[in-house]
């Protein structure tokens, strides 16, 4: 060594073996292809799952059960019942009983023997002027409903005589009138009362 200065030990440079650069960048490739495996299976490890709720079932409003329907109500059918309502016949009250101004002659139409006679004492009894009985004639000889026949002056006597006899029928006098001997048996009499077979031999109806 010259100017005596101690030479410095300088190590000799490190010989490589063949191929180590090689090798160095294969084992540099590995450690970066692992740590980027490893920063991938962290990252998928610390991936935050969130929880989803599970999804309320629709609400489904209940079932009504179905209503019973009640069979139809079948009424009986309308039996219309007519009614047919009888009058009684029309009946006329006397009052007073009229018994002035009338001659009453009684014929006997019911062929009854003495029937006449007995309704001409029944009569005067009740106040009437009357004659002596005698028979029908002709379409009146014989009758089942009896009859009062009068002349107009009369009249109020012959609808007393009617209506105690039970509202016979009235009628005005015929000419000649329907008995024995006509207009000379009938004479001054100007009610004539034809006594047929429903009263005959009867007691007159009691009237109020």
């Amino acid at each position: 060594m010259e100017d005596g200065t101690a030479a410095q030990h300088v190590p000799a440079p490190v010989r490589r073996p063949v191929g180590w650069s090689r090798r160095r960048a294969v084992i540099i490739s590995t450690a970066l292809l692992l740590a980027a495996c490893s920063s991938d299976a962290a990252t998928a490890t610390t991936t935050t799952s969130t929880t989803v709720p599970p999804t309320a079932p629709p609400t489904v409003p209940p079932t009504l059960a179905p209503t019973s329907t009640l069979p139809p109500t079948t009424l009986p059918p309308t039996t219309s019942t007519s009614t047919t309502t009888t009058l009684p016949p029309t009946t006329t009250t006397i009052d007073p009983i009229v018994t002035e101004g009338g001659v009453v002659l009684v014929a006997n139409a019911a062929a009854v023997p003495g029937a006449g006679a007995k309704l001409t004492k029944t009569l005067g009894d009740l106040g009437f002027v009357t004659r002596d009985p005698v028979n029908a004639a002709g379409a009146d000889e014989t009758l089942t409903i009896s009859r009062v026949y009068y002349l107009p002056a009369a009249r109020a006597v012959a609808f007393s005589i009617s209506y105690l006899m039970g509202d016979i029928p009235i009628l005005p006098m015929p000419t000649p009138p329907p008995i024995v001997g006509a207009l000379d048996n009938l004479a001054d009499a100007n009610v004539l009362v034809m006594l047929g077979s429903d009263l005959a031999g009867k007691r007159l109806p009691d009237r109020p």
